[in-house]
């Protein structure tokens, strides 16, 4: 999987030349809010990703967020999975994690694929860092989930990937030991600044028993194909 990134506020973006697949992000919780901004987007390429969540307050996701997000679900059309971007969540770990289980297992209803991102190992924001941990080591078992991407950037300008663990969930274990136990069907696709950067993942997370097949570009490459389209 050769993915990227593709920012709304920008006017999207078509990713490096090799890109076999493309998500569509704006940062927004909620389906309606993302919408908005789809209309004008440069056009995605491959298999197609709708975003939902992002890394600031317009991205806060919750039990009512997530519910609401299967009530509109109906919404999203001509796309082929769903990219849940978890990086703020609010509520306890037993409220939030069944309307999460209800959101992916409504996107697999709907006949779209789920993938998952996440701040470095895990949500760098949640109620507390605990829930972290245990969200992540729910997405990782959970046989509707059939991608993973750790984000390995802060700023998104890295020059290498970061591999370190996310700091605000130290204390509660929530390290690289957690995606041993992916389940059996689960791609690990991590997120990277820049696509030249996957072949220092991938021999950092391959001995680890941790095989990356694929990428997410999260750098705008300036290349838009309505703009080269004669």
């Amino acid at each position: 999987m050769k993915s990227y990134y593709s920012w709304s506020w920008t006017g999207g973006d078509s990713g490096p030349a090799d890109s076999n697949s493309s998500v569509y992000f704006s940062g927004w919780a909620t389906i309606p809010d993302a919408l908005n901004e789809l209309d004008g987007l440069a056009p995605l390429v491959g298999e197609k990703y709708f975003s939902i969540g992002g890394g600031n307050h317009n991205g806060v996701l919750s039990a009512d967020v997530l519910t609401q997000f299967v009530a509109d679900l109906n919404q999203v059309q001509g796309f082929d999975g769903i990219m849940f971007d978890v990086e703020k969540v609010r509520g306890s770990f037993d409220t939030v994690n069944p309307a999460f289980n209800a959101a992916f297992a409504a996107v697999k209803a709907a006949g779209m694929k789920v993938a998952i991102t996440v701040s470095h190992t895990a949500p760098y924001d949640t109620d507390s860092p605990q829930i972290a941990t245990q969200l992540v080591q729910s997405f990782v078992a959970n046989t509707n989930v059939d991608i993973i991407s750790p984000q390995l950037y802060t700023s998104g300008w890295e020059s290498a990937p970061d591999f370190a663990s996310t700091g605000s969930c130290a204390s509660a274990g929530c390290n690289w030991d957690m995606y041993l136990s992916m389940h059996a069907g689960m791609r690990f696709i991590p997120s990277l600044a820049n696509a030249n950067q996957y072949d220092a993942t991938k021999a950092y997370f391959d001995p680890k028993g941790i095989p990356c097949t694929g990428y997410i570009q999260w750098q705008q490459t300036s290349r838009r194909l309505d703009t080269i389209i004669v």
